[in-house]
């Protein structure tokens, strides 16, 4: 199920604040993009198979996506590497833990 976001257009003309939900109107929603996952300090790419080796936060965060290092993500990357799958199965693992 994909998720959408909606587009806003505030008109300039408005006299009010920009906050103001009067002065918005929708033109379109367009569906989330997926983002690739990425380490936190050097906005990089992390593959699927060094999440398992990342320390947890203390605090599952159950946003979603669920952040890389949350300890539900972290933990159920641990066991699907303990299990001993491929690159690309650790992969589908990691979208499915993350519950895009």
């Amino acid at each position: 199920m994909a998720t959408f976001r909606k587009l806003w257009v505030t008109s300039a003309n408005s006299g009010s604040t920009a906050h103001s939900s009067r002065n918005r109107r929708t033109i379109g929603v367009t569906p989330d993009i997926a983002t690739p996952i990425v380490s936190p300090r050097s906005r990089t790419p992390v593959k699927a198979s060094k999440v398992a080796r990342l320390k947890p936060k203390k605090k599952c965060c159950k946003s979603k996506p669920r952040c890389t290092k949350c300890p539900v993500v972290v933990h159920k990357m641990q066991k699907a590497e303990h299990h001993g799958l491929s690159e690309k199965e650790l992969k589908k693992v990691l979208h499915r833990a993350r519950a895009h």
